[in-house]
């Protein structure tokens, strides 16, 4: 029976049985349904019909449909307030009964609507609650008459069935809404959803609208969650989401296509410069985010792609954006990057490189060296740093400085980091004689609350003492993550690791976290050393360190010592520790053993 029929029944027999909801077609329209059932109630009964629906925040009901009656009548029961006695359509969705008032005039739920009932020229209202299948309000059904009228059994019968296909068509056009919702949005930031995105993007393509699209990740993400947990992850997220609404327009609209992932669509006929709005979402990453007591603060790397200019396809548009966001994240994080042609052609260089050292982690071509270093007043040996080389089948041995980055960037980093760990703690347990080690870990590590029990592990499996290691920071790590970094830190000094700062001294002024963190040494960087016995500024900076390492009771130690004047120099200051060609070049195992054993009559100062 098709929904036209289906209404000539109810109005042939006046309501006489109920409409069985399956007769509703699915893709009826809301509206026309409503018109439908009053059509029917008004067809056969000389009568005025309306519908309100229930805004269940804040109870409220609204008018929805009334052809019959006076605009001005439906203008002002608008936005009515449900309660007890607020005339029949109020009071029926407040008890959830039907409200039968024959006479308004005289009926006390009329009191404060009788003047506008009698300027509309109604006399009477019944109202019925449409009611869900949890009986909860969804709105009315109320039938007006021109005179005093009680109704009959035809009449509340035709009611109630106009409730029922009403709470069905309702019901379903709300489940609709929430799953064109689910479809459509994100449900943590009540952002467009990838599906959403890629629909939006299509159709502006295809409307020939110029566009810029902007891919956006926010960086170091991951070690806000590995830290503080998924929860801190999510609250951070809806925090910068909250940020990004407050730049949508009718122009510009931000998506969430996946776990820090973000897309922007800005149109480009938008008065503002698209380079001017990347700003704005740089900035208000960059603010601050109070999560649990801490201060958390990240950087966002973003993608341009203009349309037609970078690409006419959708997927051409996507992959260009996605490639100069990685190419902004290479470049150093926290800046935004126009898409080029030439980043195809070092796209293809990452992935090659990411090949190549997945391939190198499988056949086992890494391997540990082993810099010595050196007491700069006995001359004896007093600890290593470990050094990762990669035995290159083609290119021969590779240091650290040209492939780190790639393994940084593809997320090999933590996985290398246990690798060194585990193989040069073995390596100097074999020593004896109570050398130390040095190896360096990377920021993902000091933010992931498993790795003091990992080092733990390991120290524990190599035999090796755990004031013999000293895990080596850089400046970088600790000033954007300082927060973060503590407790890791601090559980595994308490066991009795060690920490030296890395580079000690480039690009940051900040010392606090020498307050705030549990660091045992500084490294003073190569680049003040080079040229010490020259360089006024270098040798006064090496000064500077000194003292300061003196006064604040840290060990220090300076690298790239390549010459004996460097070496004498750093003596004179009160540099405890050097190392560089000067003393040795980086050994493999085999090789410090040589080593050892032409210095056998040097030990290490306890």
């Amino acid at each position: 029976m098709t929904m036209q029929k289906n209404w000539n029944w109810l109005e042939q027999n006046k309501a006489g049985d109920s409409v069985s909801p399956h007769l509703l077609r699915s893709d009826q329209s809301l509206s026309l349904l409503f018109d439908a059932v009053i059509k029917a109630a008004e067809a056969a009964w000389d009568m005025s019909c309306s519908i309100l629906l229930l805004n269940s925040e804040n109870r409220t009901l609204h008018a929805t449909a009334g052809p019959s009656l006076p605009a001005f009548y439906s203008q002002a029961i608008d936005g009515v307030s449900i309660g007890a006695g607020i005339g029949s359509c109020g009071h029926a969705a407040f008890s959830a009964e039907l409200t039968i008032v024959e006479d308004i005039q005289s009926h006390p739920y009329w009191a404060n609507f009788a003047s506008l009932a009698q300027q509309a020229k109604l006399s009477a209202c019944w109202s019925m609650p449409v009611l869900s299948d949890r009986g909860e309000v969804l709105g009315t059904f109320a039938c007006y008459f021109d005179s005093i009228q009680q109704p009959t059994k035809r009449q509340l019968d035709f009611m109630q069935a106009a409730g029922k296909t009403l709470s069905v068509a309702i019901e379903q056009r709300q489940l609709q809404q929430v799953v064109a919702q689910l479809s459509y949005y994100d449900p943590l930031t009540g952002l467009q959803n990838r599906t959403a995105f890629r629909k939006s993007l299509q159709e502006q393509i295809e409307s020939d609208q110029p566009l810029a699209l902007l891919f956006i990740d926010l960086d170091n993400f991951k070690e806000v969650n590995d830290t503080l947990g998924h929860e801190s992850g999510d609250k951070l997220i809806q925090t910068i989401s909250q940020r990004f609404s407050t730049l949508e327009s009718a122009r510009i609209s931000f998506s969430r296509i996946g776990g820090d992932e973000f897309t922007v669509i800005f149109q480009r006929d938008n008065p503002e410069p698209i380079d001017s709005f990347v700003q704005k979402i740089i900035d208000i990453v960059n603010q601050p985010v109070f999560i649990r007591g801490h201060k958390v603060q990240i950087g966002t790397s973003i993608g341009i792609a203009c349309f037609p200019e970078h690409g006419t396809q959708l997927s051409q548009l996507m992959k260009h954006a996605d490639i100069a966001m990685y190419h902004a994240k290479s470049c150093g994080r926290n800046q935004s990057c126009h898409f080029n042609i030439e980043m195809k052609d070092q796209l293809l260089q990452r992935v090659n490189m990411q090949n190549e050292l997945r391939a190198a982690l499988e056949l086992g071509q890494f391997e540990v060296y082993y810099q010595p270093q050196v007491d700069n007043f006995s001359d004896n040996l007093v600890g290593v740093e470990a050094l990762i080389r990669w035995n290159h089948p083609s290119k021969g041995v590779l240091s650290a400085d040209y492939f780190i980055e790639s393994i940084e960037n593809n997320g090999f980093i933590k996985t290398i980091d246990l690798w060194m760990l585990e193989t040069s703690c073995h390596g100097v347990s074999a020593l004896g004689n109570g050398y130390s080690l040095a190896v360096n870990v990377s920021s993902e590590h000091l933010t992931d609350a498993d790795f003091p029990q990992q080092v733990l592990d390991i120290l524990q499996r190599s035999e090796l003492a755990a004031d013999r290691l000293v895990l080596e920071v850089t400046e970088r790590t600790l000033i954007q993550n300082t927060t973060l970094v503590q407790p890791v830190m601090q559980a595994l000094r308490e066991q009795g690791v060690r920490f030296s700062i890395d580079d000690f001294g480039t690009g940051y002024s900040s010392l606090i976290y020498l307050k705030a963190l549990p660091i045992s040494e500084v490294k003073i960087d190569k680049s003040f050393v080079r040229d010490i016995t020259s360089d006024r500024y270098d040798r006064e900076i090496c000064t500077s360190l000194c003292s300061m390492a003196k006064n604040l009771e840290l060990d220090i130690v300076a690298e790239g010592v390549e010459r004996l004047e460097q070496k004498h120099a750093l003596r004179d200051m009160g540099c405890m520790t050097v190392q560089g060609f000067y003393l040795s070049r980086p050994l493999q195992l085999n090789q410090l053993k040589q080593y050892l054993n032409s210095h056998e009559t040097q030990r290490p100062i306890c």
